[in-house]
């Protein structure tokens, strides 16, 4: 699977001249002297503020948008889950939030015998994951995801945002994942 991504420069009367990331998912980061915006495939716009530009141009980089590629093939990824996240792995977790983005759409991860797919990756505020995902992210309600959080994290107080990574069970091991994203190239 390849994935298209557009970048371009234009002059807004809100942010002066500004440079466009368009993502495939429809979400937009613009980049301005004043910050990044990142806009959600929903419309919803995020504001941070410029000291956070590395963060935005690490996370392009890390996934394979660097030196003016605008595609990349799918791939496998590891992502690491603690034994309570892999317990509900089998359950009903569908989704994991981190500080990074450690895969795009299609690409793929195994955990034990079972091959999980990447559906989409939103970063969303950690209020939001604890009060509306709790479900998804394996817990049985806020508080209980909040507890883990606050394990994961050892004390320290919880990021604002987090890049929460939404899945589904796979149909076949990585090789075939490989092989039908080539297919459809």
């Amino acid at each position: 699977m390849k994935v298209k991504v557009t970048r371009g420069t234009e002059k807004t009367s809100k942010y002066g001249r500004i440079t466009r990331i368009q993502m495939p998912d429809k979400s937009k980061i613009y980049i301005s002297k004043k910050g990044w915006n990142l806009v959600t495939p929903d419309g919803k716009e995020i504001s941070m503020p410029f000291s956070e530009i590395n963060v935005a141009i690490q996370e392009t980089m890390i996934a394979g948008y660097i030196h003016g590629t605008t595609e990349r093939e799918s791939r496998e990824i590891k992502i690491p889950f603690n034994p309570w996240s892999k317990k509900r792995l089998s359950i009903h977790k569908t989704s994991t939030s981190r500080g990074k983005i450690y895969g795009l759409p299609g690409d793929w991860f195994v955990v034990g015998e079972r091959t999980y797919v990447i559906e989409k990756v939103e970063y969303l505020p950690v209020e939001f994951i604890i009060n509306h995902l709790y479900y998804p992210e394996g817990a049985e309600s806020p508080e209980e995801l909040r507890r883990v959080l606050n394990g994961v994290f050892r004390g320290k107080s919880l990021p604002e945002y987090l890049y929460t990574h939404f899945f589904s069970v796979s149909i076949g091991d990585g090789n075939s994942i490989k092989k039908k994203a080539q297919k459809n190239r």
